[in-house]
């Protein structure tokens, strides 16, 4: 078990219905209602357990910028859920390359909300009540609006293969005869390393520290660490930028930019819970901090193996068989 000071849901929330308090009525574009919604092709319907009196399942979904390794794929896909009576949490971290049906599950929220709900139901079991989706492509607008955030950064690392825009398909000036020979050597990503100049290093030492936009993006989009990397690494560092984010609007007086911070907020998160049901959640959930936070990794050590899919692009699969969940909910239900 850990304590988690703020769950992720609870501090975003907390940062719009701050915003809000000045603004009322003025971020009506956060609030989308679910629509019926697709199951992925070749995948049964969910038939996910009942839910739990005194129990809030939501959603978490972390997506990029179009033409940065993905649009509205998803970077992240956490489920969480608490129990309001026990005072316990989970966060069911649910990987990006998870096979569904004809298709990653990083693919589910292009389809649409209730289709995100329903694949995260068919893996997990537990069906999703609320969604909060957050686009980190408009993160560095709204973090230079308020002039950089601190962050406290979980772990020093470095990722020396962060893609630089605009130099794809740079070919880092090797000749047609080196083009050649890479590609017969290399492939997949051991290919790319080798076109060192469309990547730059990056570099953040643990600890408390101040970002601006750009660097925030960075630092939640890197990918390629050593150190502090993988699906749930890069949560956590989602988590702590959005920590930083909310602390930095408690502590300003937001009116004279309101209306710019406003716009940024309505393009930055997207959810089904209501203001109404929010402020009854709050009240409901108490103080997070009373909270033990369990974190529940779906990984190549427990449920899932990798393989590879059309094309050869990388693919985790169930161990019990592909688009065969059993055993994954056993895990869950056994962690939680």
């Amino acid at each position: 078990m850990k304590k988690l000071l703020i769950p992720f849901f609870i501090s975003l929330i907390l940062a719009v219905v701050f915003v809000g308090s000045f603004l009322a009525g003025k971020l009506s574009k956060i609030f989308v209602k679910s629509e019926s919604g697709q199951t992925m092709e070749n995948v049964a319907s969910p038939t996910p357990l009942p839910p739990k009196e005194g129990e809030v399942t939501v959603l978490l979904l972390g997506y990029g910028e179009a033409g940065h390794e993905g649009g509205t794929l998803t970077d992240s896909i956490i489920l969480l859920t608490a129990d309001i009576k026990s005072k316990k949490a989970s966060l069911i971290s649910i990987p990006r390359d998870l096979w569904l049906g004809d298709a990653k599950i990083n693919f589910a929220y292009s389809k649409g909300i209730e289709t995100a709900k329903n694949a995260a139901a068919t893996v997990t079991g537990i069906s999703p009540t609320y969604f909060v989706a957050v686009d980190f492509n408009q993160l560095q607008k709204i973090i230079d609006l308020l002039g950089g955030i601190e962050v406290d950064v979980p772990k020093t690392f470095d990722d020396y293969f962060y893609p630089v825009r605009g130099k794809e398909l740079d070919l880092c000036g090797k000749s047609p005869e080196e083009m050649q020979a890479v590609h017969q050597k290399y492939s997949g990503f051991d290919l790319e390393k080798q076109f060192e100049c469309r990547y730059e290093h990056l570099h953040f030492n643990q600890g408390l520290v101040k970002m601006t936009g750009g660097e925030a993006v960075k630092f939640v989009r890197s990918r390629h660490s050593s150190q502090h990397g993988g699906d749930f690494a890069r949560s956590e560092r989602q988590f702590a930028t959005l920590e930083g984010l909310k602390d930095k609007l408690v502590s300003l007086n937001v009116i004279p930019k309101g209306g710019k911070i406003v716009d940024g907020i309505s393009a930055f998160v997207k959810t089904d819970l209501t203001p109404q049901r929010i402020s009854e959640l709050l009240g409901l959930v108490g103080q997070p901090s009373e909270y033990a936070v369990k974190e529940i990794h779906l990984t190549e050590d427990n449920v899932l193996k990798a393989t590879t899919g059309a094309g050869g692009q990388f693919i985790l699969v169930p161990r019990a068989g592909n688009n065969n969940f059993t055993e994954i909910r056993k895990f869950i239900q056994e962690q939680i």
